[in-house]
């Protein structure tokens, strides 16, 4: 699997990860997960992220930070914010374990330059919205 195809795995296999830090997968998000693997994860990679999607409703995997630090494209990284963003309000509300999860992966990204400046130009392309207005506090 060459770099930019692992990146591109581990920013999905991320926000599976994701989906079960509140110790709860709800109706809401497992269906925005299914949804947007369908719509959006590579072809090829499909088949792979909905069978850990579906084990993981078993058996979740928590390790967000081991999987977020192995993707290694800034755009993969800001990428994962937007949809992290998304699925953590699929279900109508932002919880604590959600919000702490949120925060790490801004600050992951805020440590990395050309990452930070990724985020910059895709919050401006963006065009407003509920996360355009959650990251002015972080951003300024």
């Amino acid at each position: 699997m060459s770099e930019d195809d692992q990146s591109e795995y581990y920013k999905w296999r991320c926000l599976i990860a994701l989906a079960h830090v509140d110790g709860r997968l709800m109706r809401d998000e497992q269906e925005f997960l299914k949804a947007h693997i369908q719509e959006n994860a590579p072809e090829a990679l499909q088949p792979r992220l909905m069978d850990e999607m579906t084990e993981d409703m078993f058996g979740p995997k928590k390790d967000v930070d081991i999987y977020f630090h192995q993707i290694s494209r800034p755009q993969d990284r800001v990428d994962l914010l937007k949809m992290a963003y998304d699925l953590f309000w699929a279900d109508g509300n932002l919880d604590q374990t959600e919000k702490a999860a949120f925060d790490f992966i801004i600050e992951e990204i805020k440590q990395d330059d050309e990452s930070f400046s990724v985020l910059k130009q895709s919050v401006e392309s963006w065009g407003g919205g509920g996360l355009t207005e959650v990251l002015k506090g972080y951003l300024d």
